[in-house]
Parts: structure tokens; C-alpha cells; sequence
């Protein structure tokens, strides 16, 4: 399954697409991609993830549907079919710039969804777990993985054990 943002429908209107290719390289799902989200304004910079035991793809990406730069989520089952709400999940939506995604699959058909997030007028990292039926599990707008002084930029995460993840980044104290 891949994805991409795609502006077919004209300048500063991009939207999410995704499609399954099989093993031949033939197209699974819609002619030209099934489209994913198509809320107003630009969705950009799609990341996408495997979700637990072949159930299909969760896709994160950035969104500027309320007029600054939040992040979306959506769950497409392994015929094409969103799983979650119409135009994807709120991840993070705090009027400031969120960006630079990152996922992984947390071990129960959710993700764990890191990013860059410029709220303090500085860049920060923040994280939040999405469940399986979509629904956030952490603090509204993401928990603060760092919010020391500086710059933290360029977040990477990976599965530890259980529910443990490691989250890194690339840190200037300023």
C-alpha cells in the first residue's frame, strides 16, 4: 500500500491518496487512487504505516484544513475502505505549526504518531497514540516529549517491548 498528495484538483488543494499494488504491480483499489481525505485547503506529507496482523495501513499526514499546519490520521482496511472518520482524525489541531511525521505501529492496530511542533513559538516534539478505533489516547493535541530550551527537531521512534517506544531527536540547547 502506498500513499501520496496529490493535486488534481488545483494549486493549494492538495489531497491525500493511497493504493494498493499486488504482487504483479497491478492497481488493487480505484483507478488513480482511492482518495483519502479532501478537506479544504492542503494535506501534504503523508506517512503511512502497517497496522497489526494484515488489517491494513494507518496514514498520518499534514493537514491545513483550519488555516495552520495540524495533523490527521486515517485507517484504510486492506480493501480501501477508511476505517475512521471522513477526512481522517484529529491527532493534533493546536493553532500552531505541527510537522515533520512520524509512525509507528503500537502493537494493537494503532499507531504512535511523533512530530515537530512549533505551539511555544519554538520547535518542540510532542506524540500521540491513535487506538484502533481511532480515538486518541493521550492528552488533547498530543503528550510534550520535549520541551526543553532550543530547538528539537527531526523526531524518530521504534518499538521497544510491549508498551514501551524509544523516541529520539536531534537537539540544539540553544
Amino acid at each position: 500500500v502506498i500513499t501520496w498528495s496529490d493535486g488534481r484538483k488545483g494549486a493549494a488543494n492538495n489531497d491525500i491518496y493511497t493504493q494498493r499494488i499486488d504482487e504483479s504491480g497491478k492497481a488493487l483499489w480505484e483507478k488513480d487512487g482511492t482518495q483519502i481525505c479532501a478537506a479544504a485547503d492542503n494535506q501534504e506529507k503523508p506517512q503511512i504505516v502497517s497496522s497489526e496482523a494484515g488489517s491494513g495501513v494507518i496514514i498520518a499526514w499534514q493537514d491545513s484544513r483550519f488555516g495552520n499546519v495540524d495533523i490527521f490520521a486515517q485507517k484504510i482496511n486492506l480493501t480501501g475502505n477508511a476505517q475512521w472518520a471522513k477526512d481522517g482524525v484529529s491527532v493534533c489541531a493546536f493553532p500552531y505549526t505541527q510537522n515533520n511525521i512520524r509512525l509507528i505501529s503500537d502493537g494493537n492496530n494503532g499507531a504512535i504518531i511523533v512530530w515537530e511542533d512549533q505551539r511555544e513559538e519554538k520547535t518542540d516534539i510532542f506524540a500521540q497514540r491513535v487506538y484502533v478505533n481511532g480515538q486518541t489516547a493521550w492528552k488533547d493535541n498530543g503528550s510534550d516529549i520535549c520541551r526543553a530550551l532550543g530547538e528539537q527537531k527531526n523526531p524518530v521512534i521504534t518499538k521497544l517491548k510491549g508498551e514501551e517506544w524509544l523516541i529520539a531527536w536531534e537537539d540544539d540547547l540553544g
